[in-house]
């Protein structure tokens, strides 16, 4: 299971866990997919399964974590399944 507040911490994604658009326990950061027309933090991921989603997009969702990471981290797949530990592509 991927720790996500370490991971968005240690590659300097902006987020939060609280306030608006933001369920409890929860970390939510600007959806990738909607970039410029994302004005807030509308990607929400569940801290404890890993789903994640946007709310503004129903397509931008899912719960296998290595698309939201390659969007988010722009890094290669041998990278991403290095950190993930598992392959899910």
């Amino acid at each position: 299971m991927i720790n996500w507040l370490d991971l968005l911490h240690q590659y300097n994604v902006p987020h939060r866990t609280d306030g608006p658009n933001c369920a409890r326990g929860h970390a939510v950061v600007k959806c990738p997919w909607c970039g410029e027309a994302d004005p807030s933090e509308h990607l929400g991921i569940d801290l404890d399964s890993g789903a994640w989603g946007c709310w503004r997009e129903p397509t931008h969702r899912g719960f296998k974590p290595h698309r939201l990471l390659k969007a988010l981290l722009g890094l290669s797949w041998i990278e991403i399944e290095q950190l993930v530990g598992r392959r899910e592509l």
